[in-house]
């Protein structure tokens, strides 16, 4: 691994996070931390993240009266800055995400006000991105459409694309798979599927491997027992782990309410 990211949850609650970041640096990987900003000032980027690569500090709008109305966080601009700068005194880049939503950053003339934000408070870039397809849905290929490149195709030339806006550096961050008039269905999509680590720390396949895993309808079938109360949760994770062949029982005990099936993981 060469760079890790740590993010939400909020990160900077976390009480040992500089040991974290510490320990992770001191193996020669890149450390970058994305928190809501909440905790930042010039005296916690010293103790805590003076060790990481980069920070992105996560601001939807550039009014912090409406950013806290999408977050629920009011930020101090004067501190953040003072907090910004002193993570270019510890050689750490900044990048500010903003999550591209209807009725706040959501249209080209507000990005640009949302730059001479990030310039002000002194960030190194912005990253737009899009939320999934819903009424705030904003399509950024939709507004950026003139700074991607020409004939832009999601699935040759990728769901992020860095440009500028203002001469600022930009990266814009599209849905990957989210069909729009810039973003066909393609021909004979290919289903790709690879192992994920998950927090049990074991690895698990992809949900969409062919053939091998229970039927769609067996598992809705098996829910709604559940859901019943037919049988337990317990149980019912049990017979998953058999149809996937991963969980074994245990020789001798049967399944309680409450019971965590052996093998684990967060697909049960």
């Amino acid at each position: 691994m060469k760079n890790v990211v740590l993010l939400g949850g909020e990160p900077t609650l976390k009480p040992n996070l500089e040991k974290i970041i510490e320990a992770l640096s001191c193996l020669g990987i890149c450390v970058y931390v994305t928190t809501n900003g909440s905790l930042l000032d010039s005296e916690y980027v010293a103790a805590v993240l003076r060790h990481a690569t980069g920070v992105n500090i996560s601001i939807h709008d550039y009014d912090m009266g409406r950013n806290q109305d999408i977050t629920g966080i009011l930020l101090k601009t004067d501190v953040l800055r003072g907090a910004i700068g002193a993570m270019h005194c510890h050689g750490i880049k900044v990048r500010l995400n903003c999550n591209c939503i209807k009725g706040f950053t959501d249209d080209y003339s507000r990005m640009r006000a949302y730059v001479v934000f990030a310039r002000w408070l002194g960030a190194d870039s912005i990253r737009f991105a899009e939320l999934k397809h819903s009424v705030q849905f904003v399509d950024l290929a939709e507004i950026f459409y003139k700074l991607l490149p020409v004939g832009y195709d999601p699935y040759v030339d990728g769901c992020s694309i860095d440009t500028r806006i203002d001469n600022f550096p930009v990266n814009l961050r599209l849905m990957c798979g989210m069909q729009t008039r810039f973003r066909k269905m393609p021909k004979n999509p290919e289903q790709i599927t690879s192992d994920v680590l998950y927090y049990d720390g074991l690895f698990y396949s992809g949900w969409q491997k062919e053939g091998a895993y229970m039927d769609d309808k067996d598992l809705v079938s098996l829910l709604r027992d559940v859901h019943n109360q037919k049988i337990s949760v317990a149980e019912a994770a049990l017979k998953i782990g058999r149809e996937m062949k991963t969980a074994t029982p245990t020789p001798g005990h049967e399944p309680r309410k409450g019971d965590i099936p052996p093998g684990g993981g967060c697909r049960y």
